[in-house]
């Protein structure tokens, strides 16, 4: 279907909502890249169809007036300008664009764009068969519009994302930041995706499997980690959140003494993947945190946490300048 040609809006809200991130300055990467090429297959911004012009009918998406489900793509543009409290004065933040791509009624895809239309993160939905609710397009078509996946929260957000099959994230530099594969949800909400991560210079960071939700993530699998400078930091064997076996190396490709975990028992000492000093020291028993966690600052001991069959004892104990 031929797409309208209304230009999608620019709402500026003046409204009490929680800022949860603030946009940095950021670096560009050059216009031949990746996600230059991707947003060619959305064509001219001007001429995408606003997403309120959509309606929800017999669980499909339909442009007003139209005989058929709608396909092509949609977008709405977020400038907020508010205040953080009464009496504070009104700021405003980078603007954010959300397309979607529909097929024959259905979203297919989703892409967010920062100030400068770059392409930020680009989500492939799962399969109508495996969407849980029989109103999830009436759901998305209400997230898309109420700013839901905003990096800030507002007041009025409703609806829901998809269940999602394969996302990527992009830094603000134009390097991969993170692409992964859904493999299944747990009863949770929990997603178990295979993932590599990259640095900012695009090293790998890490590769392997995770339970994530939203910004929580818990490891469930094989995991294999890398320093910046593309020397492996760690192989690692998890299983829903408790370690199995822990392998760890230096940046100089020595292995580390302070880390031997092996069915679920030992110590592990989680090294910076820049500089690789170490920043805790955790102790296990049976996959459960037991015993002293131990954490640094510029090589010297910090604070210490101890622990009971995965259940914290007693006070934090800090050393130093942080008595």
């Amino acid at each position: 279907m031929k797409q309208s040609l209304s230009r999608f809006a620019i709402p500026f809200l003046c409204l009490s909502s929680v800022c949860l991130a603030h946009n940095g300055g950021h670096q560009h990467g050059h216009e031949g890249d990746e996600r230059a090429h991707l947003m060619e297959e959305v064509g001219k911004l001007s001429e995408v169809t606003e997403v309120s012009k959509l309606e929800a009918r017999d669980g499909l998406a339909w442009l007003h007036g139209e005989e058929k489900p709608y396909s092509g793509w949609v977008g709405k543009t977020w400038q907020v300008r508010h205040k953080h409290a009464p009496g504070w004065h009104e700021h405003s933040h980078p603007k954010q664009t959300r397309l979607a791509r529909f097929k024959g009624g259905i979203p297919a895809e989703s892409r967010w764009l920062d100030e400068d239309n770059l392409l930020k993160k680009m989500t492939m939905f799962a399969e109508k068969d495996r969407q849980e609710e029989k109103t999830w397009v009436s759901s998305f078509l209400k997230a898309m519009n109420t700013g839901v996946g905003l990096f800030m929260t507002l007041e009025g957000r409703t609806g829901n994302e998809p269940l999602v099959a394969r996302y990527t994230e992009w830094s603000e530099n134009g390097t991969k930041k993170r692409e992964a594969k859904i493999l299944k949800y747990n009863k949770d909400g929990y997603r178990k995706e295979d993932f590599t991560d990259w640095h900012d210079n695009g090293q790998v960071s890490e590769q392997g499997q995770s339970w994530r939700r939203g910004h929580y993530n818990i490891y469930g699998g094989k995991l294999v980690s890398f320093y910046r400078n593309g020397q492996k930091r760690s192989k690692e064997l998890w299983d829903y959140g408790k370690p199995v076996t822990i392998k760890v190396w230096k940046t100089n490709g020595e292995k580390c003494p302070e880390t031997k975990v092996a069915e679920g028992m030992g110590t592990y000492a989680w090294r910076d993947k820049y500089r690789g000093e170490i920043y805790v020291v955790h102790s296990y028993m049976d996959g459960l945190l037991h015993g002293p966690s131990i954490w640094y600052q510029d090589g010297e001991k910090k604070a210490v946490q101890n622990w009971v069959k995965g259940k914290r004892q007693g006070t934090e104990i800090k050393h130093g300048h942080d008595e």
